[in-house]
């Protein structure tokens, strides 16, 4: 299974990282996610989260008008993988 996370689920919060990486071998997360992890005190990112690009940049683009930057290549990297 794959799994994409935006920031809300992976955020610096140690609780919450420890139960992700018990629950998945691996989560991928958009670079704009991991930047706002940077952002938030995360300052290293899991080894258990893996940083993927979208390719569709037009997509996001879309999304953008109605999403945060994480949340929008989030929906786009999981269409796309």
């Amino acid at each position: 299974m794959i799994v994409v996370s935006d920031t809300s689920p992976s955020s610096p919060c140690r609780r919450k990282q420890t139960l992700l990486g018990d629950l998945y071998v691996e989560i991928v997360i958009p670079p704009a996610v991991a930047q706002e992890l940077e952002r938030n005190g995360l300052q290293t990112i899991p080894l258990w989260a893996r940083v993927v690009a979208e390719h569709d940049q037009g997509e996001v683009e879309c999304l953008r008008e109605q999403l945060d930057p994480g949340e929008a290549e989030a929906i786009v990297i999981a269409g796309e993988l």
